[in-house]
């Protein structure tokens, strides 16, 4: 035999032999868990939350109403949001309990008003301007916009 074809099969010995029974790889260095029927945590990584390009219109608290006599939307308590744009009240119709503040905010450059059909507030809104009443009595508060006569909305007081 040759010198090289000695000293390369040498080498190739020594290299098979180097992986058999050496130091561990990493993942053989890890404990080795039985096999079981209980759901495994594993990490995941988290994205992003995304983000909203609108804003919510009504983010009160609610309030439970479920009574035997009626059923219907949930009254919201606290502070109720209502968006002037586009020509119309968003949302329009609200149903709220008794001392719940509701704020109307001109999102156009339009100027509207805010006027309650029986009187009981009234106001012209700017653009980027608000207003704000707190309901204390319950009943049902119709009110419009004088300068855009479809723009029509309704605030339902619950005791």
């Amino acid at each position: 035999m040759s010198k090289i074809t000695y000293v390369c099969m040498l080498l190739l010995t020594a290299l098979i032999l180097s992986s058999c029974g050496g130091s561990p790889t990493p993942t053989e260095a890890l404990p080795r868990a039985a096999a079981t029927d209980e759901p495994v945590m594993t990490e995941v990584p988290m994205s992003s939350p995304a983000i909203p390009t609108e804003t919510a219109t009504v983010a009160p608290t609610e309030a439970p109403t479920e009574t035997p006599e009626k059923s219907g939307p949930t009254p919201l308590v606290g502070e109720v949001q209502i968006d002037v744009a586009n020509f119309k009240f968003d949302p329009n119709n609200v149903t709220i309990r008794v001392g719940t503040t509701v704020t109307w905010t001109n999102k156009s450059e339009d100027e509207h008003t805010v006027t309650s059909d029986d009187g009981l507030f009234g106001t012209s809104l700017a653009g980027g301007t608000s207003f704000s009443f707190t309901f204390m009595q319950a009943g049902e508060f119709p009110y419009h916009c004088d300068i855009h006569h479809g723009m029509k909305g309704k605030i339902i007081v619950v005791e």
